[in-house]
Parts: structure tokens; sequence; C-alpha cells
């Protein structure tokens, strides 16, 4: 009985080992899983901006044209840095409605502006 006994001292160091390693697998697992859930949603908020501020860019491109009469037409392409803005421009005699729509890797973001133009005399 005394042998059986001697025989089994290190069952148990080697039993909360394991416990304590699974433990630690599954801690870091969890970790691993945060961390790349984050990352991608990072990511998704970066082209969001990305497609935001070609949408603005575009905006301001429109806005520059009309105000100083300069050639352009109702709807453009205009591409800022990797991504692509479609721009639409309703003028009248009086106001001007832009509307531009930047796109970075499928992030659609939309952007308009009405603003009223100066009358010559």
């Amino acid at each position: 009985m005394m042998n059986n006994i001697r025989n089994q001292k290190g069952f148990a160091l080697l039993l909360s080992t394991i416990i304590i390693l699974g433990g630690s697998l599954i801690l870091a697992g969890g970790f691993l899983v945060l961390a790349s859930t984050e990352i991608k949603i990072s990511q998704t908020k970066l082209k969001s901006l990305q497609s935001y501020y070609a949408s603005e860019a575009g905006l301001e491109d429109a806005i520059y044209r009309v105000k100083n009469a300069m050639q352009y037409s109702s709807s453009y392409n205009l591409n800022v840095g990797q991504n692509q803005t479609t721009i639409t421009v309703n003028a009248t005699t009086a106001s001007a409605t832009i509307e531009s729509q930047g796109s970075a890797e499928n992030r659609i973001r939309k952007t308009q502006t009405v603003f009223d133009l100066p009358t010559t005399t």
C-alpha cells in the first residue's frame, strides 16, 4: 500500500500542471480572438474615414469649380489617393446642390451641400 502511494506522488503535480496550462491556453486564445476582432474593427473604421474624406474632397473640388466658374460636368469622378469619388452637381443661377460619394474598398460615405451663388451685377 505504501509503495502504491509513493508511485502516485507525481501524478497530482502533473495533473495540476496540465490544468494550469490548459487554462492559460484558453485565456490566450480569448485574448487572440479579442485582438483580431479589434484589428478588423480598426481597419473598417479606417476605410470608413478614408471614404468620408474622399467624399469631402469631392465636395471641395466641386465647390471650387462652381464658385470660380471653371469647367465641370453635372456628374464626374475624381480619384483621391487610392479611393474613388463620384460628384453630382446641380447648379442653377441662384444656388448649387453638390452631392459627393466617396468609396474606399466597398465602404461608401455620402456628403451633400447646398450653397447660394453670388449674383453678378
